[in-house]
């Protein structure tokens, strides 16, 4: 039961952060300040729900403890409460995340060269021609036009590769986001894990 709905509310944590982060890159330029405003919203968020539905899972696990048979007795319940088991396993269950990486360096330095050396390279040709006085074979609207396309086609190609860069970190950032998952669910497991180990181990001493 247990697992059925930690695993529901750890689904839709995901989802709002998938929805949050994917409309932050949308509208965002693609640095490296980027991907580090990803990595510590997910972080600073999933701390704080994370320790909220552990601290819930925690009291229905006592709630549930204390209900059985072993515990009728009241010192029995006196004493296990002292151990403090929420407190103790809240502290020693602290969920973080990694750094959100993304090779962003072809899709924002590739265009730019190439953009820088299509503008560089159409201005040497307007500066050949003019300087050899050849504007009679190769009139000068001719030189601009070419200039003028050549920028124009630089700036399409940085556009295109900047939203085909946004396709590839959103791709990356649903990896993230699936292995995020996988790592929170098992870290609520173990947490319970340690819980049910810890109770255990104070029957043992009765």
């Amino acid at each position: 039961m247990y697992h059925e709905i930690i695993n529901q509310k750890v689904k839709n944590i995901i989802s709002e952060l998938q929805d949050k982060c994917m409309n932050l890159i949308e509208n965002s330029v693609i640095t490296d300040s980027l991907f580090n405003q990803i990595t510590n919203m997910v972080n600073n968020e999933l701390g704080v729900r994370a320790d909220a539905i552990l601290t819930d899972l925690l009291y229905d696990l006592q709630d549930r403890t204390l209900k059985a048979p072993f515990f009728e007795n009241i010192s029995i319940r006196n004493k296990f409460r002292s151990l403090n088991l929420i407190e103790i396993t809240s502290e020693n269950f602290k969920f973080t995340v990694n750094n959100f990486v993304y090779n962003n360096e072809a899709s924002i330095t590739y265009p730019f060269v190439i953009g820088i050396g299509s503008f560089l390279g159409s201005g040497l040709i307007l500066a050949f021609f003019k300087g050899f006085k050849l504007s009679t074979f190769f009139p000068i609207p001719i030189v601009i036009l070419v200039l003028a396309s050549s920028i124009l086609a630089s700036i399409d190609y940085y556009i295109n590769n900047g939203k085909r860069g946004k396709r590839g970190i959103k791709y990356a950032l649903n990896q993230y986001f699936t292995i995020i998952e996988k790592d929170l669910v098992k870290w609520f497991e173990e947490a319970e894990d340690y819980y049910n180990n810890r109770v255990n181990e104070f029957k043992l001493t009765i």
